[in-house]
């Protein structure tokens, strides 16, 4: 069982939606730079793109919510 009572912090409700921070170390596009330096980061139209070590991470708004 993990602790998460660092997390209850960000538990809150926002505009008729529910956002809840949780740990997205161990899935994809992020495990693949976890642990890795960020080497790089552009700001995009919709976003920013961010460079870990060769790995790539987009995150893009669209509607109001971050994608990736």
């Amino acid at each position: 069982m993990t602790d998460s009572g660092g997390l209850d912090a960000y538990d809150y409700d926002f505009d008729g939606g529910r956002w809840i921070a949780r740990d997205a170390t161990a899935e994809p596009p992020f495990a693949a730079a976890a642990g890795l330096p960020l080497t790089a980061w552009t700001a995009t139209s919709d976003g920013v793109r961010l460079e870990f070590g060769g790995h790539l991470i987009l995150f893009r708004t669209h509607g109001g919510e971050v994608r990736t």
